[in-house]
């Protein structure tokens, strides 16, 4: 990806403290499969939250944290508090490179806490989420820039029944500006490697490798598409006492595919993605599609309106000796209203329904719908 040309800003300072509270109706709270006596219930949700911005010349720093207080009327078992904090900095060496180091740090129990992310189910089990990123980007040229990046992601469940995973990964990106080819274009290569280490396993670890090709084009002024295809392949380590260590081999293609339009009140977008992931709670891989289409309108300075549909589908390989064997599809729409009073105040109406077919041994299906209004406000503590 080429480097941006930084924009000279003076010392910009902000603290902004929120508190936001929401009521919804849930028909399916632990999504379960359909049976006629799915738990419902009504659930008040009380999330504070504290964001601190620090801009210059050539740092941009932005520290936010915020806890979801989840209360439940009738079922006050469920009843739960989710954390998360993060941080992100930008630091600007030269008017050619850049710097970036982010952290976040996330504690939640919630079911649907993945389902538009990876289009998977948890039940109710903590689990700690620690994600550390750092990027390095510099032009070469005019027309040709690199960027290097190392991330480490760990993931730890509450439940024995579930298995935490870390993974490290280091990625390598050159990009090419080929305006004198096409217009408005640029290419790239990219190479990835990922460790991922499982815990309480069979399943040692696994090891994925990555080439792909992609492409950027503006179509229009508003029009924009990006696309990149290539190989993947994995080796799955199995090292246990009772047996001899197996080693699984798996490869095949890989891609995802933008569609942006920026519309004069709003903007659209589609994206479609293939690529092998980490079975979240389990061991091995998983070979995941998915499909995301968002709408974004505003109507006036106060009302704007948002629609997104996913579908994701997440599949053991046939290669993958997993802990967890599934053929799962997860389908989802969410329309909401927004409506911004002033500089404080803001209040949100969303609609949320999914259905998930799971396919595997005996067939089943989740049907879940959540309803809710939240009102926001927040303000600037200093400035």
């Amino acid at each position: 990806m080429l480097i941006p040309t930084s924009k000279a800003y003076g010392d910009d300072f902000t603290l902004t403290p929120s508190i936001s509270l929401e009521q919804s109706f849930k028909d399916n709270v632990l999504l379960e499969p359909s049976t006629g006596e799915d738990v419902n219930d009504y659930v008040t949700t009380v999330s504070p939250s504290i964001r601190m911005h620090e801009r210059t010349e050539r740092l941009d720093l932005d520290v936010s944290g915020d806890l979801s207080r989840f209360l439940y009327r009738d079922n006050t078992g469920f009843d739960a508090t989710d954390k998360s904090a993060s941080s992100n900095l930008s630091y600007r060496i030269s008017e050619i490179s850049n710097l970036s180091l982010s952290a976040e740090y996330r504690d939640d129990s919630q079911p649907d806490r993945d389902i538009n992310q990876t289009g998977l189910i948890l039940d109710t089990t903590e689990r700690i989420l620690n994600q550390y990123n750092f990027t390095w980007s510099q032009a070469l040229s005019e027309k040709t820039s690199w960027q290097a990046n190392l991330s480490r992601d760990e993931e730890t469940y509450k439940n024995p029944k579930y298995i935490d995973n870390s993974t490290n990964s280091i990625d390598l990106a050159l990009s090419r500006n080929i305006e004198d080819f096409l217009e408005n274009s640029s290419v790239s290569i990219d190479a990835s490697f990922q460790r991922v280490d499982f815990s309480r396993s069979i399943e040692d670890h696994v090891d994925i490798s990555s080439l792909s090709l992609g492409m950027q084009k503006n179509i229009t002024q508003t029009i924009s598409t990006q696309f990149s295809v290539g190989v993947q392949s994995s080796v799955s380590t199995f090292d246990a006492w009772f047996m001899p260590t197996l080693h699984e081999r798996d490869q095949g293609m890989v891609g995802q595919f933008l569609l942006k339009e920026t519309l004069e009140y709003g903007e659209r977008s589609l994206s479609i993605s293939h690529n092998i992931g980490v079975n979240s709670g389990g061991s091995g891989l998983t070979n995941r599609t998915s499909v995301v289409f968002n709408v974004n309108r505003r109507f006036t300075e106060e009302l704007s309106a948002s629609l997104s549909c996913d579908y994701f589908q997440n599949k053991v390989g046939t290669s993958n000796v997993s802990t967890t064997n599934y053929d799962v599809q997860t389908f989802t729409i969410n329309p909401g209203l927004s409506y911004q009073f002033n500089n404080s105040w803001r209040a949100i109406a969303q609609y949320e329904y999914i259905h998930i077919h799971e396919d595997t041994g005996n067939s089943s299906n989740i049907r879940a719908s959540t309803i809710s209004m939240s009102i926001t406000y927040s303000f600037k503590l200093m400035e």
